[in-house]
């Protein structure tokens, strides 16, 4: 997992991820900690952070790697929002995701 090798544009997408996993209408409040394995104000930290964040800290691989795995394939029924609010598809950010998640 490295952020370093990202692009700028790249960056941005996983910045939004966060934002939108945070501030969205994707997660209730009361499934947040459970999908994530940390609440949404530790999430949230990573995003006020950012782009100065340690990725490899517990919190922020969890927010990082979370934010985009339940924003792909959580139910949440609402694609089309994602990808306006995103600027990107969700194929997009899977490739995002899977560069990020590259060893």
């Amino acid at each position: 997992m490295a952020l370093d090798d990202l692009t700028p544009d790249e960056l941005e997408i996983v910045r939004l991820a966060l934002r939108a996993a945070v501030q969205g209408p994707y997660f209730p409040d009361w499934e947040f900690e459970w999908l994530f394995g940390v609440p949404r104000v530790g999430v949230a930290a990573v995003l006020h952070g950012w782009p100065r964040v340690d990725e490899h800290s517990p919190v922020a691989e969890v927010a990082i790697n979370n934010a985009f795995v339940s924003l792909l394939w959580y139910p949440h029924g609402m694609t089309e929002e994602l990808e306006d609010e995103l600027g990107v598809t969700t194929s997009r950010l899977q490739q995002v995701f899977g560069k990020w998640r590259k060893p």
